[in-house]
């Protein structure tokens, strides 16, 4: 759902809305930043299917505080874009530079997921006897 705010609002024409345009994307990054916060805090519970790869295959134990490491810078720049556009969204900030960013950040939160996902898959499918 927060993703698809995300991607509603960079397909969202901004010329002649601007300040409408801006609340909509800070809209969508507050509730990305919610849920990314939610999902970094899930990922680090005991109970967790990443915590418990970690426990029962050391092995993934970097790759999974890296992705932990890169969830957190994820949701530090979406904070920092949030923040500038409230900050400047009397003074009309450039949609174009804006949308790159946004676009920028789902691109790497799809990067993210799909990493973690082939972590995922990769610790189970050798842990089933699987070759590779």
């Amino acid at each position: 759902m927060a993703l698809e705010a995300i991607e509603a609002a960079l397909d969202a024409p901004a010329p002649g809305r601007m300040a409408d345009w801006i609340k909509t994307v800070i809209a969508a990054l507050d509730a990305l930043i919610a849920a990314l916060a939610e999902q970094a805090d899930h990922n680090r519970h005991p109970d967790s299917l990443l915590t418990q790869i970690a426990d029962e295959q050391p092995r993934f134990s970097s790759q999974i505080a890296q992705l932990e490491d890169d969830l957190d810078e994820l949701i530090a720049a979406e904070k920092a874009l949030r923040s500038e556009l409230t900050l400047s969204s009397e003074l009309q900030p450039d949609q174009v530079r804006t949308r790159q960013l946004l676009a920028d950040l789902d691109a790497r939160y799809r990067v993210l997921r799909a990493r973690e996902a082939d972590l995922v898959f990769e610790a189970f499918h050798l842990d089933i006897g699987g070759k590779g």
